[in-house]
């Protein structure tokens, strides 16, 4: 085997290992995206039909009837999330301080809980 021959066969076993590191990255971001969507339903427990929960990977979509309002959560690592407010709270009559992220800020999973928190609480008194 010459110099390239075993370049080729090194790049090849590379290429496969990176596919398995990104397959297992996103499994465990889609277990984090299940968890804080089971956790978020525990903490809210919701009459039947007043709160819609759905994850598709590592995004955990809340939304809740009445009155309307819909928020993302986006899993980025064990202890890194974004948040995203995307009905109902950019609009006139909130009664809470805007959000204090953007959709690009990536933060805790404290911060982020503590963001959730928020948002249910202005629910609540509405």
């Amino acid at each position: 085997m010459g110099i390239f021959d075993d370049e080729v066969k090194k790049m090849a076993g590379e290429a496969a290992d990176n596919v398995r590191s990104a397959a297992q990255h996103e499994d465990e971001l889609n277990a984090i995206a299940r968890n804080v969507s089971t956790d978020l339903l525990g903490y809210v427990r919701p009459q039947p039909g007043a709160v819609d929960v759905s994850v598709l990977k590592n995004e955990v979509t809340f939304t809740t009837q009445a009155p309307r309002r819909t928020f993302k959560i986006f899993c980025e690592g064990p202890d890194a999330f974004r948040v995203k407010e995307t009905t109902g709270f950019q609009t006139a009559g909130r009664s809470g301080e805007p959000s204090p992220y953007s959709d690009q800020d990536v933060i805790s999973r404290s911060k982020m809980a503590r963001w959730v928190i928020a948002r249910l609480n202005e629910l609540r008194a509405a």
